[in-house]
């Protein structure tokens, strides 16, 4: 039988995995069961082989399904659903691949127009991966927080998801069922320039078609006067028109203009988001003449060194063992909420400093505060530990009154036997796995017994 797996760049959520497999067993009428269901990680000789079971589902035609962390090398989707029965290589990037799905809690009054035009970027440098590799497979925009989802979106948000029906993303758990694709070039053209109108410091993004050019205007820089490409709302705006009008079988020149970027600036660019859709959607920037960067041939690769390796693993662990987390922000992936001890949700302050991880020994009392970082940076760590003095007196002993507080390093590629200071935890280059005694009993044991 074949296997499930799932590459994910993110911490593997319970809640989410349960919706992907069910999202799969519904679209391809497969019998569903969950017998008590687990994330826990794997080991073989005693070294986490860097793969996490599913247990306790059971699935029709599926005998494991298995996790393994990956890496974007350009704008990834947090997901990729992989059927077959060996583990994916990279030689294989797409192959097999079922389901592409990308992942969010919050609703459009959270994350307003920057998120979704963030999450539509990368739809449609899937798309061109996609057509890459010539593979099918489907593609899912995945709200996991279906009660909290607003009837009505702003109107920002309205034409994203407008624009990515538009390119054939599945909308699941959000209120967007009766939402229509755009049909045609000029509806897309007149829903966007009938939107309201920014205030009268911003250049609105507005479309104008010609023969055979259509030019978008809208500012890039940030701050203007920069010359940079570092307007994150626009740069997801202005990649979703254009890729959504290519789409639409539009044939001819797409031009942003009053963009405010500087041909000094843009020379010495490399790796940008915006020049790589440039290329790959044939965009113009008036008066620019940008490099032509093209995309790396791997869409991704395995994550085995990085810093969010050991984070993520304690993470996963203190699920499994039933550890109340508190906050998770895994190397800069998916930024989440602060829970209180009766798992209310807090959005937490965007100028505080914030550790990777944090959770909670409700029985015993005590807060571990974790920084993640790699072996080699181990004295970043400690730096980086005194910063979370705010975090820790606005958020944690607030909301955490009589509980101990403490700060530790957790570290990925140890080379090392022994821990150096407030480290906690550390996962070695081979998977080998040291620990601090200052460690819950229960994670001691569990990691003992492995």
């Amino acid at each position: 039988m074949s296997n499930l797996w799932i590459l994910t760049e993110e911490r593997p959520k319970q809640d989410v995995i349960e919706s992907i497999v069910k999202i799969y067993c519904k679209k391809f009428s497969i019998v569903f069961k969950d017998t008590h269901s687990s994330i826990v990680p794997s080991f073989s000789n005693h070294k986490f082989i860097h793969t996490y079971n599913v247990n306790g589902y059971v699935i029709e035609g599926i005998s494991k399904i298995y996790i393994k962390i990956i890496s974007g090398t350009s704008s990834f989707v947090d997901f990729l659903l992989i059927k077959q029965k060996n583990e994916p290589s990279e030689d294989q990037q797409l192959q097999n691949c079922i389901l592409a799905i990308e992942e969010t809690k919050t609703n459009s009054t959270e994350s307003r127009n920057t998120a979704a035009g963030q999450r539509a970027i990368k739809f449609f440098f899937l798309n061109y991966y996609r057509k890459f590799y010539e593979v099918s497979f489907d593609s899912i925009m995945l709200y996991n927080n279906p009660e909290s989802q607003n009837e009505d979106d702003p109107e920002s948000v309205t034409f994203i998801k407008k624009c990515l029906k538009t390119i054939d993303v599945e909308f699941h758990g959000d209120k967007s069922i009766n939402l229509k694709a755009f049909a045609s070039i000029d509806e897309l053209i007149s829903f966007k320039n009938n939107m309201r109108q920014p205030p009268a410091s911003n250049t609105p993004v507005r479309i104008t078609k010609n023969d055979d050019q259509i030019f978008i205007s809208g500012t890039l820089s940030k701050p203007k006067e920069d010359g940079n490409i570092a307007h994150d709302p626009n740069v997801g705006q202005l990649i979703c028109i254009a890729g959504t009008l290519r789409s639409l079988n539009w044939q001819g020149e797409i031009i942003i203009t009053d963009h405010k970027v500087k041909q000094s600036i843009i020379n010495n660019m490399r790796g940008n988001k915006f020049l790589f859709a440039m290329n790959s959607l044939d965009i113009q920037l008036k008066d620019i003449d940008a490099p032509n960067l093209f995309f790396p041939d791997n869409y991704w690769y395995y994550e085995k060194n990085g810093e969010k390796i050991a984070t993520i693993f304690l993470h996963v662990l203190c699920d499994y063992l039933r550890f109340h987390s508190i906050y998770a922000n895994h190397a800069g992936a998916e930024r989440g909420y602060f829970y209180t001890s009766n798992k209310s949700e807090i959005v937490i302050d965007k100028k505080i400093h914030l550790p990777d991880y944090v959770f909670a020994d409700l029985k015993n009392k005590k807060v571990y505060v974790c920084e993640g970082e790699m072996f080699n940076n181990y004295e970043q760590g400690i730096i980086q530990l005194e910063g979370f003095e705010q975090f820790i007196n606005d958020y944690i002993i607030e909301n955490y009154k009589n509980f101990s507080v403490e700060s530790f390093v957790v570290l990925s590629n140890s080379n090392d036997d022994d821990l150096k200071e407030k480290v906690i935890f550390q996962i070695g280059s081979d998977g080998d796995i040291k620990f601090s005694t200052k460690l819950p009993h229960k994670i001691k044991s569990f990691l003992n017994d492995c």
